[in-house]
């Protein structure tokens, strides 16, 4: 979700995204990616390309079309991308932001430097602050998981964390999660609309109210709305939490480039290996 592949292919050489041992430069040559795109349009980021395949492809959100543009026409770096305007508050930053778990426990990152990669992340897509401020809460509570805390100490440890980089009102929207226990809600009272913090809620709900990948999944998608988004943020906690053997095998048999899907994530796992972290993100 989110790859855009030109002349309506479904599938992509691995070579076309290359991972470089810089992350900013990275950063770049993937954007650039979904950026090379043949344009009709005026320079502007208030319309998009009528002749491009990603218009027929299954929910690519304005947020990320306007982001991409940003950076291909020049407007603004890769990780400056992001739109910051209210309605710019969709949760495709959160969706995707998962693997930065894995880099900041591999490089046992602080919490200011893990925020401060966390930011530069989102901020390819979504600037907003309550976007970044749900995806650092999602990446450390993943990063707990990694280090071997059970769901409940991890739930803990976000509470404690000092959020104080953020406007108080932004971290207000979060209260459900970080004064009180979002497992306690009714399912009544949990939205899984396509915004950052009720997918946020969503994801953790279903996470600490079940024991198992299969069921947390379910749980998740049977909210309804954004069913792909809140399952995919559910099943990032939930696979790494319990294992990838738990996940059901009816499901991968399913997956759509699921060999190419697994090998992707195998050369991400050799390439936070391999680099080491130098503190060149700033908030």
């Amino acid at each position: 979700k989110g790859i855009l592949f030109e002349d309506g292919a479904d599938t992509v050489n691995q070579t076309d995204i290359e991972i470089e041992p810089s992350t900013i430069l990275f950063f770049e040559k993937l954007v650039k990616k979904l950026a090379n795109i043949p344009m009709r349009t005026e320079k502007g980021v208030t319309s998009l390309p009528t002749n491009y395949s990603f218009l027929e492809m299954f929910d690519v959100g304005n947020t990320t079309s306007q982001a991409i543009l940003r950076y291909y026409y020049g407007e603004t770096p890769a990780t400056k991308s992001g739109g910051t305007s209210p309605e710019n508050a969709g949760n495709g930053a959160l969706m995707r932001i998962l693997p930065i778990a894995y880099y900041a426990h591999n490089n046992n990152l602080n919490d200011t430097e893990t925020l401060n990669i966390v930011s530069n992340v989102s901020s390819i897509t979504h600037g907003l602050d309550t976007c970044i401020l749900g995806s650092y809460i999602y990446t450390q509570f993943a990063k707990k998981l990694l280090e071997g805390f059970n769901k409940e100490e991890a739930y803990k440890y976000i509470q404690s964390l000092n959020y104080n980089h953020f406007p108080d009102k932004v971290v207000s929207e979060y209260d459900r999660i970080l004064k009180n226990d979002i497992s306690k809600v009714p399912e009544e009272d949990i939205s899984s609309l396509g915004k950052t913090q009720p997918t946020l809620e969503a994801a953790l709900w279903s996470f600490m109210n079940t024991d198992n990948y299969n069921d947390s999944v379910l749980k998740a998608i049977n909210l309804g709305e954004d069913t792909d988004t809140v399952g995919a943020c559910t099943g990032g906690l939930s696979g790494l939490y319990y294992g990838s053997e738990s996940i059901n095998k009816d499901w991968l048999s399913q997956l759509k480039n699921h060999e190419f899907l697994k090998d992707l994530c195998h050369e991400y796992d050799n390439s936070i290996k391999d680099f080491v972290y130098n503190n060149n993100f700033e908030r």
